[in-house]
């Protein structure tokens, strides 16, 4: 396993609570039923990680299964971070018919069209919302996996939830997402907060009242 790899699976055992591991894992659903019983969920993080990184190991697991059961955990547990609220503007005539399928392939071909180096992971959630993780890279390094971006959205609403997103990545980021959802402007909502259920709920009302 590549020493990124290995340093990406030791940051999301710091972020996922001991007591939610089993339950985690259980969810991401990549180790056997002889492995996942082979973990002592008593022992301490240290010991855990350790037994974690020898499975990951055996399995062969690449970056591309780690950041699923990053995303998986992040999913669950939401309101951790600082969330700010972008609006799209201006939507075109189509916007209204923008489909998952169409949204994934367009935003990401849009993203690594304008950076070099980018992984970007798309996944949709039980409540519809569409969950996009971003590690960023530039033309001389790869993608940090370390400090990725999360993005989520509503397609055919007018809010965009994005944590941990750089001054120099937001013009990137809001060029594909006014390209992959068919709008002509995108601004700041000059909202934020560590709850992204109450943000989310807030503006989803708001959202909706508009439309009635």
């Amino acid at each position: 396993m590549a020493d990124s790899t290995k340093r990406c699976l030791q940051r999301i055992m710091r972020l996922i609570p001991s007591y939610m591991l089993r339950t985690t894992l259980e969810k991401w659903g990549r180790f056997t039923v002889e492995q996942q019983k082979s973990i002592d969920f008593t022992r301490s993080k240290w010991a855990l990680t350790e037994v974690l990184l020898s499975i990951c190991e055996e399995n062969k697991f690449a970056m591309k299964h780690l950041t699923g059961l990053e995303m998986i955990y992040i999913m669950d547990n939401p309101n951790q971070g600082m969330w700010y609220v972008l609006q799209l503007l201006d939507p075109e005539d189509d916007a209204h018919s923008v489909e998952l399928m169409q949204f994934k392939e367009q935003f990401k071909s849009h993203l690594k069209e304008l950076v070099r180096h980018v992984s970007i992971k798309i996944k949709k959630h039980t409540d519809q919302a569409v969950w996009i993780r971003i590690a960023w890279g530039d033309a001389f390094s790869p993608p940090n996996h370390l400090k990725p971006t999360y993005v989520v959205h509503y397609l055919q609403t007018p809010s965009v939830f994005v944590t941990n997103l750089t001054s120099k990545q937001k013009p990137l980021l809001s060029q594909a997402m006014l390209l992959s959802t068919r709008h002509q402007a995108i601004k700041d909502a000059n909202l934020s907060g560590r709850n992204l259920t109450a943000i989310r709920d807030l503006l989803m009302r708001k959202y909706q009242q508009t439309r009635s």
